[in-house]
């Protein structure tokens, strides 16, 4: 939280506008103020209960990440050992010394200037070139002079030392291998050696002239190259992308490198054992032992290089032993000046064989890819080997300007040495002294500068030695030290592209099979690489930001969890990895189809989610385009979701996606579209449920008219809740669609918010007001009975903005509000925190991804509570009817009720008449919280205020008659345990449990009742209130009528599922039922046949409107409708108990129909109220109210007054019935994935204006199936294409010498052309009638390009008298114009050969126009 309150003001955008609001910032979702915290207790409690659970075995990734970790432990643990085992043989870090520099020094240049003797044999390898080596010797220690210098005083690493490098040597000697070659073939001559050159001694001079400059220039144009991409790489930082490269392919190449240094090696020897073996066990062993850091690097190199020359000479001068020397040393070498480097080449450029040096153009692009990524290895294991972190750019940066002087000496490319850093390290004991680099490159400066003929002193095997010393490196790292990094796989492509090169003795091949493998090992791998992140997710995981309530979150989670398929997909989707992707959602399709499931219950929608996506090859998107096809042919919708709009142009020109209904910004809009199909067909199947009997339809009523009164009705559920008129502690707030703001983050408002209708958005900041289209994904959405700004109980800030999205209605409470209900109206308050604190819950567990399928939603348990207690008060006969003569007790109505009544009289009454209109009457009762009452209002225009409270005393009050009087007095002296006379709150309890056997009765109902004739009551000890025979009576009686609509609902279920009262207890009479023993409520069952008998009784039903059906589509219908119920557990196929009914009957969502406006605020003077008292009836009376007025809330026990309101509800199901024929269902179901509604999310919405002769030109113009004349004159530009095209093609194979023929081409191509002219014109005028482009951006549109090019060689032609042939191409670009055609709607496909066709004509006549040039 500090975090983000230092962060996110920097990041606000500009505000919205806002509308009628002053100072308001609603709730902040309990998701963001404290999810964290519930996650990470969440994670931890998983994390505690995995860690209990029995061990388990390892799957393979898991297996393999084991292994790789203890391998690095290992490899830690070794370089411990290795790091220890150095310092203890005196590697330790050491103060710098001359002395010690100058050894390293003197140690470096011995084998620099041996490995340039021997780099210099390898440039010039053959005999008859023998007479440039010393050239080449000169050109490597020019180079390690250059690098030497200028890593020494300049580089990171201090102990670093520049020098040529094997790598680059190598190909320079193939260089010299192909050169050669192109002179000898240019000039016709053969090796100039012996007979040969005596014979043509112009010849050969001219021969090696023209090698040495083209080998010195060849030699200067790959390190200028080399020197100019090192210098880019690292000043742009992009070395990181050079080991891109397979690590496999790098080792390999790396090992051809070394299997040509020992070729080298052997050839320097001879191939003779008594040579190269020696050597092998001089250069080998030298090698390990400075790797393994064996022995102080200042005693054992020089001791591993003089030694072995020392036993040398000392055996050829052993007196008496007649050596020959000849085949013991290379042939003598004459020193060269330094400067016929320069001589050689720039005095002589006429020398230069261009067409020689331009056949090593292959090798040097090989060369430039290997010698950087050694260049780049080489710095990595200098950083392993030495106690040192270079800057690998810039390092590389820094090689680029050395190179740039090694180029301008014309010597070969030179970076960092490795074995010469370690050797350098090794001797002198610390990195930071420089002068053993600079000494080191002195050396090699005097060499270059002075003479190499000390070099005729060195045997060819010391030379081999020098050899395996400097190729082991290759060998032992890059081909068996890889062995321990790669898999088998990975060694054997090693193996294998080493192979290539030993076969062929050419890197090139070895290259192209690296390549190969390149590919193949990346298909190999990346196909088993899922494209698709995590197990796809059925659509009840996916998380949606919009609210609602528990029940209507698992209908829409049962639905969505078969026809939703989310699947995420990462990476680049290529033709390897898309059939994983593919796979996954034919496989489902196609299960189903041949399990033949019902369409209602198959897969309709897949969501291919793209937040990690990168993108798809041609293969992938024809994978695609196969599967959106085969999809909509099964009657599935593919929806991309998460794409920008670039993405999605590019998905639509592939014709992946061919309308906006296939793509979205977000996730959430998508799931949204489909959340609105499942919403749509579950409301028509609740309006089946609700056609089953008149009795469902009148409860649906019941609560649809609540809701759209006010959005209490998940809040205050109880009597004393509602006590105190809760419209007179709070206010009203209009919003408006995307132009309120609530609040924004971190603010401190004091208000309390309970949205009535529209929708208010969460987001984490402000959303820009002037990019409606940028806005993110909200992450929440809140509707009707949810509230905002919770915080603002705890004197909290809020951390998210709230902008309203629809245009709606809010209740508000400030704080001086809610601080004079909380101590007016306590229990108000309470009700409202509980409600908050219900609603935080479930923020939390949507917050936390939790399943809501599995448990039976607050709403369900509370609507089974009172279906319980309505059957044990029928069963005891409190609904049965009163008989017209009969003696009624009529108790009066508690005092809180009776001044809510007054308050709500006076707020709708004329204020002129004092009386309220019948219109008011309905609203009134809802406004002091009496719902569900029947009203017969007649022709009275209007009531006065004894008779307004005289209809609400018979719509909240129970007429009890004798019998039922008596029966309760009996109860209360039952339970009067002490005789007193009176019964404390508990007994109450107790005794209306015993009374209705409903064990699980809500208390806060039955004490909410009490409450409102506390005041009246006697107090007890402890300031409960005691109820006495009287006040038990009016309790009852509010009771028994709070419950009577419930009642009326029982028993329309009871007759639906029990239409001949088997399940009762031997009576006919429902009004006193009674299960027979042993049965319980929750275990009646609607069975699917009996379902069935219901949907065809309806059907013969002529009120209904619907269709007749018969049985077998009766049974399958009656399926579906289970399984749409069957949501819960205890409901599957085999039938549906009380609690399913109850479900599928209920409102999928509380913003399913138009609500009204919030009622006003009671006046001032409605709430001073009177102290005299109107008695609203006497105790006893008849069924008239209000002094003759006759009764007009209806008494639903009574048999007339219950079939009247059962006809009116009747006839609104009859309205609303959708109840079609299984074929229409059918269609419904394969209609809905056709649906034509946007996923993207709407800015603005205009109403529809008259369209302007602007807007109906263009639409002419653009959009072929507006009318039937755009048709027309679409196939006519069409028809005028392809007439064009051909007369393109037809013209050739006439006389084209006519006259008279070419008067009518050229009149037939004006014709043709003035037509396309027209109409290309006439779409430029009209371009700007809908607002998406303007003039300008009509011509950056590159149809429009193809179009004007198109229609330009005619007029250039006739004008300009431009009569070449390739004009006439043009022509042809103008053929693409048909594949514009593709999206004209709903006119056919016919264009899908256009584009293939135009290509194939351009490509044919193309030819033939270029066979006639």
């Amino acid at each position: 939280e500090i975090c983000a309150l230092h962060c996110m003001p920097c990041l606000q955008p500009a505000r919205p506008k806002r509308m009628e609001l002053q100072s308001a910032h609603p709730v902040v979702p309990m998701k963001d103020v404290g999810a964290s915290l519930m996650n990470q207790a969440s994670l931890m409690s998983q994390a505690t209960a995995t860690e209990a659970q029995a061990p388990r075995a390892l799957d393979p990734s898991q297996q393999h990440a084991l292994r790789k970790r203890t391998q690095q432990l290992r490899q830690q643990q070794e370089s411990q050992a290795e790091a220890r085992q150095h310092d203890a043989q005196g590697h330790g870090v050491r103060a710098p010394c001359i002395l010690t520099a100058a050894a390293a020094a003197i140690i470096n240049y011995l084998l620099m200037f041996g490995l340039c003797c021997a780099y210099g044999m390898i440039m010039f390898e053959e005999e008859n070139h023998a007479t440039h080596r010393a050239l080449g010797v000169k050109m490597n220690l020019a180079t390690a002079l250059i690098m030497g210098l200028t890593i020494a005083l300049f580089s990171k690493v201090a102990v670093g030392i520049g020098g040529p490098d094997l790598t680059p040597v190598v190909f320079i000697g193939g260089f010299v291998q192909k050169i050669a070659a192109s002179i000898a073939t240019s000039m016709g001559i053969q090796s100039c050696m012996d007979e040969h050159l005596q014979d043509h001694p112009i010849e050969c001079k001219e021969y090696h002239a023209q090698l040495r400059a083209t080998v010195i220039f060849t030699t200067f144009f790959s390190s200028a190259l080399l020197g100019l991409l090192f210098f880019l790489i690292g000043h742009f930082r992009l070395s990181r992308y050079i080991t891109y490269l397979p690590t496999s392919i790098q080792e390999a190449f790396l090992s051809c490198i070394g299997y040509k240094v020992f070729k080298y090696a052997l050839k320097f020897s001879s191939f003779e054992p008594t040579q190269f073996v020696p050597a092998a066990c001089v250069g080998v062993p030298l090698f390990f032992m400075k790797a393994y850091h064996v022995g102080n690097p200042a005693i054992v190199m020089p001791l591993g290089l003089l030694v072995p020359l020392g036993v040398f000479y000392a055996f050829m001068y052993i007196p008496g032993v007649d050596v020959d020397t000849s085949s013991l040393f290379f042939p003598e070498m004459e020193n060269v000046e330094f400067w016929a480097i320069w001589t050689d080449s720039l005095g002589r450029l006429d020398k230069i064989n261009w067409t020689a040096w331009a056949a090593t153009m292959p090798d040097l692009a090989i060369m430039v890819i290997v010698t950087l990524l050694d260049c780049m290895l080489k710095i990595s294991s200098t950083e392993n080997k030495l106690p040192v972190k270079p800057d690998k750019d810039g390092e590389i940066q820094l090689y680029g300007v050395g190179n740039t002087l090694v180029a301008a000496s014309g010597s070969s490319v030179g970076y960092m040495q490795l074995k010469f850093n370690v050797i350098n390290y090794g001797v002198m004991g610390n990195v930071s002294d420089r002068r053993a680099g600079v000494i080191y490159a002195i050396l090699c400066g005097i060499s270059f500068f002075g003479t190499i003929e000390h070099f005729n002193y060195l045997p060819r095997f010391f030379l081999s030695a020098l050899l395996f010393f400097a190729g082991a490196g290759f060998v032992a790292e890059n081909l068996w030290g890889s062995r321990r990094h790669l898999s088998m796989v990975e060694w054997v492509e090693v193996l294998t592209i080493l192979g290539a090169f030993i076969i062929t003795g050419n890197l090139l091949p070895a290259v192209a099979v690296g390549m190969l493998l390149t590919v193949i090992s990346f298909v190999m791998k990346y196909a088993k690489v899922s494209a698709i992140a995590g197990k796809p997710l059925q659509g009840s995981e996916v998380a949606t930001p919009l609210r609602r309530s528990d029940l209507a979150m698992q209908q829409l989670q049962h639905a969505m969890g078969t026809w939703l398929l989310v699947v995420k997909l990462k990476g680049f989707v290529f033709f390897g990895s898309v059939k994983t992707v593919t796979d996954e959602v034919a496989w489902r399709m196609e299960q189903e189809e041949a399990d033949n499931v019902p369409l209602y219950r198959r897969l309709k929608f897949v969501i291919f989610d793209c937040t990690q996506f990168d993108g798809m090859d041609a293969s992938a998107a024809k994978a695609f385009r196969k599967l959106v096809s085969e999809a909509k042919a099964m009657h599935v919708q593919i929806i991309f979701s998460s794409v920008d709009p670039d993405v999605a142009a590019d998905m639509k020109f592939r014709e992946i996606i061919t309308s906006d209904t296939e793509w979205s910004t977000e996730l959430s809009f998508a799931v949204h579209h489909v959340q609105k199909q499942a919403q749509r067909y579950i409301r028509k199947v609740n309006a089946r449920w609700l056609g089953l009997h008149p009795a469902f339809q009148m409860h649906d009523d019941v609560v649809r008219a609540q809701m759209a009164f006010e959005p209490f009705s998940s809040v205050l559920m109880s009597d004393c809740s509602r006590f105190g008129c809760p419209w007179r502690f709070c206010g009203r707030l209009k919003i408006v669609k995307h132009q309120t703001l609530l609040w924004e983050p971190f603010e401190r408002h004091p208000k309390l918010y309970l949205v009535h209708s529209g929708t208010v958005g969460i987001y984490n900041k402000v959303p820009s007001p002037d990019k409606q289209e940028s806005w993110d994904s909200p992450l929440a959405l809140y509707q009707q009975g949810s509230f905002l700004n919770i915080e603002m109980l705890a004197h909290r800030r809020t951390r998210t903005a709230a902008v309203a999205l629809e245009d709606g209605e809010l209740i508000c409470w400030s704080q001086e509000q809610w601080h004079r209900m909380s101590n007016e109206r306590p229990m108000m308050a309470k009700a409202i925190l509980q409600a908050g604190m219900r609603q935080s819950m479930q923020d939390f567990e949507l917050a936390a991804v939790m399943p809501h399928v599995g448990f039976t939603p607050r709403q369900l348990n509370n609507m089974m509570q009172q279906l319980r207690t309505a059957l044990g008060l029928a069963a005891n006969g409190f609904y049965v009817a009163l008989q017209p003569n009969e003696d009624v007790t009529c108790l009066p109505m508690p005092e809180p009720l009776r001044q809510d009544l007054t308050v709500a009289f006076r707020t709708y009454c004329e204020s002129s008449e004092k009386r309220i209109r019948p219109e008011n009457v309905s609203k009134a009762l809802m406004f002091a919280g009496i719902f569900g009452a029947h009203l017969s209002l007649g022709e009275k225009p209007g009531f006065s205020e004894a008779e307004f409270l005289a209809i609400g005393q018979e719509a909240c009050m129970a007429r009890l008659s004798v019998e039922q009087v008596t029966a309760l007095e009996e109860l209360f002296e039952r339970f009067d345990e002490d005789g007193s006379g009176f019964l404390q709150l508990d007994e109450q309890r107790t005794a209306i449990i015993h009374m209705t056997s409903n064990p699980d009765i809500d208390y806060d109902e039955v004490d909410g009742i009490a409450v409102g004739w506390a005041k009246s009551c006697e107090l007890d000890k402890v300031g409960s209130p005691l109820v006495d025979r009287c006040t038990f009576l009016a309790i009852m009686s509010r009771f028994i009528k709070k419950h009577e609509n419930t009642w009326c609902l029982l028993k329309g279920l009871l007759e639906v599922i029990d239409p001949k009262g088997e399940l009762m207890n031997g009576t006919d009479d429902l009004a006193r039922f009674r299960f027979t023993e042993g049965l319980e409520l929750a275990a009646v069952r609607l069975q699917p046949t009996r379902l069935a008998e219901c949907l065809m009784q309806m059907s013969r039903n002529s009120s209904t409107n619907m269709e007749a059906i018969d049985e077998n589509t009766a049974l399958e219908m009656a399926r579906e409708m289970l399984w749409v119920g069957s949501w819960r557990a205890e409901n599957r196929f085999d039938g549906m108990d009380i609690a399913g009914l109850l479900a599928a009957m209920t409102p999928l969502r509380q913003y399913d129909f138009e609500t009204q406006a919030l009622p006003e605020k009671p006046p001032r003077e409605a709430l001073e109220l009177g102290t005299k008292q109107t008695s609203p009836l006497d105790a006893k009376g008849d069924s008239t109210v209000g002094g003759g007025v006759p009764g007009i809330a209806l008494d639903l026990r009574n048999a007339t007054s219950l079939e009247g309101a059962l006809a009116a509800a009747a006839e609104k199901a009859a309205r609303r019935s959708h109840l079609v024929t299984h074929h229409s269902s059918e269609k419904l179901h394969r209609a809905q994935t056709e649906d034509e509604v946007s996923v993207t999310i709407t800015v603005s919405e205009k109403e529809p204006e008259d369209e302007s002769l602007k807007i109906r030109i263009y639409r002419f113009l653009e959009e072929p199936g507006s009318s039937f004349a755009a048709s027309l004159w679409s196939y006519l530009i069409d028809a005028s294409i392809i007439l064009s095209v051909f007369t393109l093609l037809l013209q050739p194979m006439v006389d084209p010498t006519n006259a008279s023929q070419g008067s009518v081409w050229l009149a037939l191509d004006w014709t043709i052309t003035g037509v396309l002219i027209v109409e290309l014109a006439g779409r430029w005028a009209v371009c700007d009638a809908t607002g998406r482009l303007t003039h300008l951006q009509f011509w950056a549109l590159p149809g429009n390009i193809c179009d004007l090019v198109a229609i330009s060689p005619v007029p250039l032609e006739t004008i300009i008298g431009l009569h070449a042939q390739e004009m006439r191409l043009l022509r042809l670009i103008r053929f693409t114009r048909l594949a514009r055609l593709a999206r004209v709607a709903r006119i056919g496909r016919r264009t899908r050969v256009a584009p293939p066709t135009a290509m194939v004509l351009i490509v044919i006549y193309g030819i033939y126009l270029k066979s006639t040039v």
